[in-house]
């Protein structure tokens, strides 16, 4: 008797070359692309285990970092106008790959995420909280014993309820990425209970 045999294909974790990434900076090394070329710095100090971990890893971390420069140009072209979810990303883009990428870029330094929208760190808006109170544009009026501040210069906007529970998210320690994955979960979730009475 002979029994059938199910062959299962297991899906790639997608987010294994950001935890590579992630292990290697802990270590002390930076990894980069030259080209297509994968670079670790300090080259001199990695081990033979590290030097293959690298390479066992090579083809993710490279699409991951191609990923990531791919999503801080459109970034960068974006402006101060930044970006919203999936916009400036290639189509065939999915969500878990545009989270890869972003974590990569949230990790050093390169993407911030303000009011829903997401911005090369050189574009971002400041915080409300760090911006002076402007009095060199105010009128004589105004400079009479009131100060304006950037809040109250700013157009009255809706608040936008994912982007509010992913600060809260953040705010609460989990990791960028992370926080926007779970608010999107929460809000699918609260969704389909909505659909289901």
């Amino acid at each position: 008797m002979s029994a059938a045999l199910a062959l299962v294909e297991i899906a790639a974790d997608p987010f294994g070359p950001v935890r590579v990434l992630n292990r290697m900076s802990a270590a002390g090394f930076a990894l980069e692309l030259d080209g297509r070329a994968l670079v670790a710095s300090p080259a001199d100090k990695l081990s033979a285990a590290q030097r293959d971990f690298i390479r066992a890893n090579r083809g993710g971390l490279v699409a991951l970092l191609e990923d990531a420069e791919t999503l801080h140009h459109a970034l960068v072209d974006a402006g101060h106008a930044g970006l919203g979810w999936q916009a400036g990303t290639p189509a065939d883009w999915d969500n878990t790959r545009l989270l890869a990428a972003g974590e990569v870029l949230y990790s050093d330094g390169r993407m911030v995420s303000a009011h829903g929208r997401r911005y090369a760190a050189e574009c971002a808006p400041p915080p409300a909280k760090d911006i002076p109170a402007d009095t060199a544009s105010a009128s004589p009026a105004e400079s009479q014993g009131t100060t304006t501040t950037w809040e109250d210069k700013m157009p009255d906007i809706t608040i936008d309820p994912l982007a509010a529970r992913i600060a809260e998210l953040e705010a609460a320690g989990w990791s960028p990425w992370n926080a926007e994955a779970r608010a999107r979960s929460e809000a699918l979730e609260a969704r389909q209970a909505g659909g289901a009475s």
